[in-house]
């Protein structure tokens, strides 16, 4: 029996070595997806093609889309509030939550069940950005998000959005944008705030985080599909979009938030993202002439061709990425589709989209009767049917569409259970406009605050007791549903209660006034009937313009330009502070000069004006920085982000993760071997890490045999590291430069033949920081320390694995044999007693010791394990041996 106990431990101990992974599920998703293709009809297969939005109150079971999705079995359905899907009121999760519960219902009861997408627009920033606003969390705009520079805290606001839409029953989210805004034209209709900002590495790691947010906010039961590809960051016009770009352009800079985010695993080994929406935007010059225009990229098969037979996508593509279509009905498709009698061929259209390579296409805005609408889908889909039918290589390109739809499915319900699918109405209260939820939006916000005039070291002014406030806000309303009443987009009524609640009762109500755009413009105007305001303008000391952005369609936006540019006798000697709430408005360098303050935030949902307000009085110190260039005040996005020239850039060797730079490391070294360096963190110049992809270069120089290198890498999350060749005997010194930052760590390495080295750290001098003018304040969250060797304890001997092991047993065995020399001058049985309790107590310390040390890792401790081992067995048996036994 003791020879089994001995062989089932020794088996158990060598099975702890082995580098075991879980077994993986064989053909469960394959098989599952096989299956259901083989049982679907044509009319199944054919339907699961298409998203359709119509309008009017889905939740009647009379509604035209009912009928679709019985006898045209479409495969999802897109919701919108502003075509009457849903009332954005008081009832509106309540209502959504039943109409997606209602749909899935009606769905399973088709032969064979397969789940619909429910599908809503939810970018931020209110409507018509997003959907869904009466009752849920009052959700950011990207811009504003992008503006914190804190991926944790975008994170926290995309998982709170993922658990209020699987609390209502949406599986299908269209956004975020993945548009990087390189120069903001405001004029010219830019992205506005649905971007994260304007350097592509840094849109790609704040979608990273806001997707990881979702994901585990809906337990994965959500698919976001962000727009729009291939990105129009660089696309001009409000209605139409264009832009001037070649394949090579949007390669290297438009879509790279895409690629990067194709190619992020997720612990389910699928990619991040998984489909995306195409967009409607035509290019000149995308096939290398100038005098070259593509149709919307959504029906240009030859462009949207050419995007996909990029490497990167491709491979995305093939391993079941999933394109979308924009609406049918987007006033783009419909000009191009237009006949001279206006009827539009949405047939063709939807072939041109399918051909073109989307797998989804969205039957929207087709028309604004239900009825017709319904008929024309209905249409469309009856010609995709027949086409199967008729055309074998069709029919092949529809069943590959729908075998890449029915995973995208599997992955949010696998095998299609029912009760995975249908939306719980438990705990809808719990999961929806929580505190919590509201807690992680206002500290984006607080993140998000910029202040762009003054940039000094010197604080603000701040409104006094006794000082008169006029306050001029942007009175533009909007509908959040096609029954809603308008509502203005910055209420007066929460402007006056946060100025007055942040003042701290400073403010006295009867010095504050408040008067809309519109007004003051009829004032100036001299309109009929508009109120006398010069009386105000004269008694104020202060005067606070919150503006959105500056809108063709909305005359009265301009007037930030009438004020301070031309009506500047009812503004001097006044303090003037300007709060934009929207886009970047476009300011001029005079015009911002007259301000006293002039603060940022990129949103205007209620929150905003709160930050806002405390921010005023001194509450809140604005510490963000613009995600996106601003010419007017001389801030370059681009070159803020390079490397701090004045920065040491810390190196190390081994293994980054926890490690400190600084730290002799035994590493054994020897030719033909590569070390692994790194560098970092490195940090920009506003003190923040620098972007995703920032070339850094590592060089070597042996002393006296000359120098290896140049090795470049590229940071990840402000890291660089690369494994450096080890060709030759002799003394190797590693520098790395990040340009401008030139001044590093020095890693010195000792290499010789068959035998351990140590690596030495030399930190140089820290470079005098020069004044170096900025256009916005030094941020504080990640500072760069003064570089100075730190690093974890050393102890006298070796710190890892079997030489800490053979020490102390060498030290063990020999303090045993210490006491059985010193036992031995009384007895034998004195000598093999001390001997045998020496051993033992030198064991079990340098077990309890080993055991401790992974509960409580304490950096350097395992380099004093022989040594503290060793001191107990001699302790022990010297005792045992030397002192005397009463008999």
């Amino acid at each position: 029996m003791s020879r089994w106990i001995r062989w089932t431990l020794a088996i158990a101990l060598a099975m702890e070595f082995l580098p075991l992974t879980p077994a993986k599920a064989q053909g469960g998703e394959d098989e599952f997806i096989a299956r259901l293709l083989a049982r679907m009809p044509t009319e199944a297969k054919v339907g699961q093609l298409f998203l359709v939005t119509l309008s009017g109150p889905i939740v009647r079971p009379d509604h035209p889309l009912r009928a679709l999705l019985t006898e045209q079995r479409i495969g999802g359905v897109i919701l919108s509030p502003e075509q009457g899907n849903f009332a954005n009121l008081g009832n509106a999760p309540s209502e959504l939550l039943s109409i997606t519960l209602s749909l899935q219902q009606q769905a399973a009861a088709l032969t064979p069940f397969i789940p619909l997408f429910v599908g809503l627009r939810q970018q931020g920033d209110g409507p018509p950005f997003s959907a869904w606003t009466a009752g849920a969390m009052p959700l950011p705009s990207p811009m504003a998000l992008g503006a914190t520079w804190d991926p944790e805290r975008v994170q926290a606001v995309g998982q709170a959005l993922g658990e209020e839409l699987q609390a209502v029953g949406v599986n299908l989210l269209l956004g975020p944008p993945l548009e990087v805004l390189l120069e903001p034209r405001p004029d010219m209709g830019d992205a506005s705030v649905q971007t994260f900002g304007g350097d592509p590495q840094w849109v790609s790691r704040i979608a990273r985080a806001y997707l990881d947010g979702l994901l585990a906010g809906s337990e994965g039961k959500l698919l976001a599909v962000p727009g729009s590809f291939p990105g129009e960051g660089r696309a001009y016009g409000r209605g139409k979009r264009t832009a001037v770009l070649t394949k090579e352009d949007l390669a290297t800079f438009d879509l790279v938030p895409f690629m990067e985010l194709m190619r992020t695993p997720t612990e389910t080994g699928r990619p991040l993202l998984r489909a995306v929406q195409v967009s409607t935007m035509r290019i000149r010059g995308f096939g290398g002439s100038a005098q070259e225009w593509t149709r919307p990229i959504a029906v240009d098969g030859n462009a949207l061709g050419a995007l996909l037979a990029l490497p990167e996508i491709k491979a995305w593509r093939e391993g079941g990425g999933v394109l979308l279509s924009p609406p049918l009905g987007h006033p783009a498709i419909r000009e191009l589709y237009a006949s001279e009698q206006g009827e539009i061929d949405f047939r063709r259209a939807a072939l041109d989209a399918f051909l073109a390579g989307n797998d989804l296409i969205w039957l929207g805005e087709l028309h604004a009767d239900p009825s017709e609408a319904a008929r024309q889908a209905a249409a469309v889909i009856r010609f995709f049917s027949e086409k199967y039918s008729t055309d074998l290589a069709f029919q092949n390109q529809v069943n590959s569409a729908v075998a890449r739809i029915l995973r995208l499915k599997y992955a949010l319900y696998p095998g299609f259970a029912t009760g995975a699918v249908f939306p719980s109405p438990q705990g809808l209260r719990q999961a929806v406009g929580t505190s919590a939820h509201l807690q992680a939006v206002r500290q984006a916000l607080e993140s998000a605050v910029v202040r762009l005039h003054p940039t000094g070291p010197n604080p603000p002014p701040i409104p006094q007791a006794g000082e008169p406030i006029l306050v001029l806000v942007d009175g533009r309303t909007v509908r959040a549903c096609a029954a809603c009443p308008e509502q203005p987009l910055l209420p007066i009524e929460i402007l006056t209660q946060t100025l007055w609640t942040a003042s701290g009762g400073v403010i006295d109500p009867t010095q504050l006034s408040v008067h809309t755009f519109e007004e003051t413009m009829a004032f100036l105007a001299q309109a009929p009937g508009a109120p006398d305001l010069r009386p105000e303008f004269e008694r104020a000391a202060w005067i606070l313009i919150a503006a959105l952005d500056e809108h063709p369609a909305h005359p009265a936006s301009s007037l930030p330009h009438l004020l301070l540019g031309e009506r500047t006798d009812l503004v001097i000697r006044k303090k003037i502070v300007f709060w934009g709430f929207g886009a970047l408005y476009p300011l001029s360098p005079r015009e911002i000069a007259r301000l006293a303050r002039y603060e940022a935030i990129w949103t205007h949902i209620p929150p905003a004006m709160e930050i806002m307000a405390r921010g005023l009085f001194g509450m809140l110190i604005p510490r963000s920085r613009p995600p996106i260039a601003i010419p007017a005040i001389g801030y370059d996005l681009a070159d803020r982000l390079r490397p701090d020239p004045n920065q040491v850039i810390p190196l190390g060797a081994g293994p980054r993760e926890g490690t400190t730079s600084g730290t002799p490391t035994p590493v054994a070294v020897q030719v033909g071997q590569a070390l692994r360096v790194w560098a970092g963190p490195i940090y920009d110049r506003d003190g923040y890490l620098v972007p995703d992809g920032t070339p850094v270069s590592f060089t070597g120089i042996y002393t006296g045999q000359g120098s290896i290198g140049p090795f470049v890498a590229r940071t990840r999350e402000g890291f660089a590291e690369i494994d450096i060749p080890l060709d030759r005997e002799g003394l190797l010194e590693i520098r790395a430069v990040s340009e401008p930052a030139r001044l590093s760590y020095r890693l010195q390495i000792q290499i010789e033949k068959n035998r351990p080295g140590r690596i030495a750290t030399v930190v140089p001098p820290t470079p005098t920081r020069l004044p170096e003018p900025t256009m916005v304040p030094t941020p504080v969250l990640s500072p760069t320390p003064t570089p100075r060797p730190t690093g974890p304890i050393a102890g006298p001997f070796p710190s890892s694995g079997w030489p800490v092991f053979g020490w102390s047993n060498l030290l063990i065995i020999g303090f045993g044999a210490i006491a059985f020399a010193l036992g031995q001058r009384r007895s034998l049985d004195r000598a093999l007693r001390a001997t045998l309790l020496s051993l033992i107590a030198g064991w079990v310390s340098y077990t309890l010791l080993t055991l401790g040390q992974t509960v409580l890792p304490i950096p350097g401790v395992r380099g004093f394990l022989p040594l503290a081992s060793g001191s107990v067995a001699l302790l022990v048996g010297g005792l045992t041996a030397l002192l005397p036994v009463e008999d």
